[in-house]
């Protein structure tokens, strides 16, 4: 979860106002791998990768998670290949 704050100082605002607001993805350049390749072990989150003609355990950590993507924030690098 994402928590946002705004600075209502001098604000109209009373109980019962209704509001419009949008949130964005301020990660847009993040590096982001399907759900499905993202393993739970007890020791921690890794993923499978594809390194000289073999799949290499990876420990990885994460960020944000929207159900089908989840962000990589360490552990993994641009290019290299995921298995799923």
């Amino acid at each position: 979860m994402r928590v946002a704050e705004a600075d209502l100082d001098g604000a109209d605002v009373t109980v019962g106002a209704r509001a419009r607001i949008s949130f964005t993805d301020a990660a847009r350049n993040a590096l982001v791998i399907p759900a499905e390749a993202i393993v739970a072990e007890r020791e921690g989150t890794v993923a499978y990768v594809l390194s000289g003609g073999a799949a290499g355990r990876r420990a990885i950590r994460l960020g944000y998670d929207d159900g089908a993507t989840v962000e990589v924030l360490e552990g993994l690098a641009l290019g290299e290949v995921v298995l799923v």
